[in-house]
């Protein structure tokens, strides 16, 4: 089964060459991800920042 409409952010660290700046993809989270921490008591309010 295939779900839509599932939003995710993607975790990124900048590269060692400060010449050219690279964003390397680490991880990803999911909406899933958030509600699931939100259940389990391991995210608070001011954690959740737009940017």
């Amino acid at each position: 089964k295939v779900d839509c409409c599932v939003s995710s952010i993607a975790i990124v660290e900048t590269g060692e060459s400060p010449e050219i700046p690279q964003k390397i993809p680490v991880g990803i989270i999911t909406d899933r991800d958030l509600v699931q921490f939100q259940a389990l008591g391991l995210v608070r309010d001011e954690s959740l920042q737009k940017s």
